[in-house]
């Protein structure tokens, strides 16, 4: 009987090794390695991704094509895309080249100033 079961145990062995081993999975990009989004010098892109640097969206400077969407209250993004463009969750303000302009509110720039009035004297 103990024969049996060392044989048993033996083929199992060797069968286990005759098989093939499985496909490692693909290892997750990393966002210093994906190739960013083509948006035009037209619209002043810098940084290396909004929000996240590696992301498709990139902030937008001043230049001619972009002034007329500059706020102190926000900041202007370009995006290549729909999706993500609405993933960001400003406001979509024009389309220009094919890159979606996006304006993210920052809040009330001027929250906590007060009215302009004179202070009381004594």
């Amino acid at each position: 009987m103990r024969t049996i079961c060392l044989t048993v145990s033996v083929a199992f062995a060797l069968a286990a090794c005759g098989a093939q081993p499985a496909p490692e999975p693909e290892a997750s990009e990393d966002p210093a390695t994906k190739v960013m989004a083509t948006i035009p010098e037209s619209l002043a892109p810098f940084g290396d991704g909004y929000p996240e640097p590696g992301n498709p969206c990139r902030r937008l400077g001043e230049s001619a094509a972009t002034s007329n969407y500059l706020d102190d209250s926000a900041i202007l993004v370009g995006c290549p895309d729909d999706a993500s463009a609405s993933a960001l969750g400003g406001e979509i303000v024009d389309n220009v080249d094919g890159i979606r302009l996006v304006s993210i509110a920052m809040g009330d720039a001027n929250a906590g100033m007060g009215e302009a009035a004179p202070a009381d004297q004594e």
